[in-house]
This record gives structure tokens, C-alpha cells and sequence, in this order.
């Protein structure tokens, strides 16, 4: 479709090392893939304990998308990481366009201490809701950040 060219597009960069340990790779569509990585996990007891690594590539649709559109994503995703096998490791990592805002102490088990205190958006209620249904922790809300890598992208204010 040309006119969705250049809307979105991921994928997943392996080292040669990495690929040799690949042994499943998904795509889904141009918002989504993923790649199963064999692998080991060192344990408390200093053993190798054989993993697996399931790592997810998400875009996700902006918040001026379609309710229609956004729907399909989450549901795509959900779908993707049903596929991850229960003793897999599993990252999921991307551009959610999402603002979660603080989170409340009912949703303290989905992250850290250090979201950035915004409004919180559609998208961002659709990631916690993703994290709550699968489990996930918003791991980049655990460590402080420094200002310039809090946002990629402000809307422009009246005076610009």
C-alpha cells in the first residue's frame, strides 16, 4: 500500500553469535516480530541453566490512530506473546508512543519509581493494561533518567 509507506517498519539486528543461537524467527506484520534465542542462564547455585530468550520489536500506532487501529496492534501483540513459551525470557522492546504518567500503588508491580509524572495517554493505558494481562515490568521506569533521554518527541507549545 503506498500510502502506508515509511508509517512503520521493525526488525531485529542479531550478532553472528546470536544468529547462530536463533531458532525461531516471527514476523508479523510491519509493526511487529519477534525472534526465539537459545541460550543459557547463569543460576544462584553458579550453574547454567539452558533459557530460552524470547524478544519482541514493537512500533506502535501513535495516539491520533484509530481506536480500530490500535485494537488490531494490542491484540496483535498479545497474540505475539502468547507464543512465548513459559520458561522463555522474555523481552519486549520498542517505541510504544505512550505515556504511562506516575503509576498508582496498584500498578507498582507493572514498573519503578521513575515514570515521568505526564498525563497519561490511550496508548499508555493500553501498555500497562499489556503489562498487567502478560505479566511484563516496564523495566526503563526503574532507574532515573537523565532529563534529555526522558522524551523523543514534545508537542510543539503555542509559541512555535
Amino acid at each position: 500500500m503506498a500510502s502506508s509507506r515509511g508509517l512503520a517498519g521493525v526488525g531485529i539486528a542479531l550478532s553472528m553469535r546470536a544468529e547462530q543461537a536463533l531458532l525461531e524467527w516471527i514476523p508479523v506484520n510491519s509493526r511487529l516480530c519477534a525472534v526465539r534465542l537459545n541460550g543459557y542462564v547463569r543460576t544462584r547455585k553458579d550453574r547454567d541453566t539452558r533459557r530460552c530468550l524470547f524478544v519482541v520489536s514493537a512500533y506502535a500506532p501513535t495516539d491520533c490512530s484509530s481506536d480500530e487501529v490500535k485494537d488490531e496492534f494490542y491484540r496483535k501483540l498479545s497474540e505475539l506473546l502468547q507464543k512465548a513459551k513459559r520458561s522463555d525470557i522474555v523481552l519486549v522492546a520498542g517505541d510504544f508512543n505512550a505515556q504511562i504518567g506516575s503509576l498508582n500503588q496498584t500498578e507498582r508491580h507493572l514498573g519503578g519509581y521513575f515514570s515521568i509524572p505526564t498525563q497519561r495517554t490511550d496508548n499508555g493505558d493500553r501498555l500497562l493494561q499489556l503489562c498487567s494481562d502478560n505479566r511484563l515490568f516496564l523495566a526503563n521506569t526503574n532507574f532515573k533518567h537523565k532529563e534529555r533521554h526522558r522524551l523523543t518527541w514534545r508537542p510543539p507549545t503555542p509559541n512555535q
